[in-house]
């Protein structure tokens, strides 16, 4: 299987971006967090407890989806929580999705603990509302330990 271009999926607490750059130093690949990318605006709805709308993420998945297509091997953290959210992320373009599959109770928990980021622990229950796993890719247990995330990924992307 040829795969230029991983997204590490998933809600807000459950190890997308920890995965993501381990993931990309270990393959040589480029790294890029989805968070990065958010507007100004994005981020201070989201850091007054507001979630975001679907028009909210339309131009921030279009310039993600630029991102991919100018590279040739990318690792990418991004929530990628709906089918048509997957959809704009890969236009003119081939994915493979890893979703990182956590309770809200741990998510919360991680949130929580998380130092100088703007998602509050509140907007973790309209992340679950939306969120579902992809149809295709790789689908972990996000309780596990990073180390033992990466081994699965190797396996599945070696093959």
């Amino acid at each position: 299987m040829k795969i230029n271009h991983v997204v590490v999926s998933g809600v807000s607490g459950s190890g997308k971006t920890t995965l993501g750059k381990i993931l990309a130093a270990d393959l040589g690949w480029r790294f890029l967090d989805a968070d990065d990318y958010h507007s100004p605006e994005a981020i201070q709805k989201m850091a007054r407890g507001t979630p975001l709308k679907d028009h909210d993420r339309k131009q921030w998945l279009e310039d993600l989806n630029a991102e991919l297509r100018s590279s040739r091997h990318t690792v990418l953290s991004c929530s990628a929580l709906k089918k048509q959210h997957r959809h704009a992320l890969s236009w003119n373009t081939s994915l493979f999705y890893i979703w990182l599959d956590i309770t809200q109770e741990l998510a919360i928990e991680r949130i929580q603990n998380r130092k100088n980021h703007f998602m509050p622990p509140s907007l973790i229950k309209s992340q679950f509302a939306i969120a579902t796993a992809p149809r295709k890719g790789l689908i972990l247990d996000a309780s596990q330990r990073p180390d033992e995330l990466l081994s699965q990924c190797k396996s599945v992307l070696n093959r």
